[in-house]
């Protein structure tokens, strides 16, 4: 539950206590080794809290990676939600 950085930040504990290892092992190439899930992830259910990203329903976690100063993120079909609750109320 949360904006894009929450539910992005769920996408990446969910690989990393599914799959282990460490993050920049699935971080896109070439900042990262690009490693791929080798298998299905926990059911992800995405809460988004604000409008603007669509981490709800994207296959993409991005982030920051404050000791290179770059953007860049994760990206794996497996790192979609399974369920997304968009409430305007």
């Amino acid at each position: 539950m949360g904006g894009g950085s929450c539910i992005d930040t769920a996408k990446a504990v969910d690989l990393l206590l599914t799959c282990g290892g460490e993050l920049m092992d699935y971080v896109n190439a070439p900042i990262g080794g690009g490693r791929a899930p080798d298998r299905p992830l926990a059911p992800l259910v995405a809460v988004p809290t604000t409008t603007g990203t669509g981490s709800e329903s994207t296959s993409i976690c991005v982030l920051d990676v404050l000791s290179l100063h770059v953007k860049t993120g994760i990206s794996h079909e497996r790192l979609r939600p399974v369920l997304a609750v968009v409430d305007p109320e």
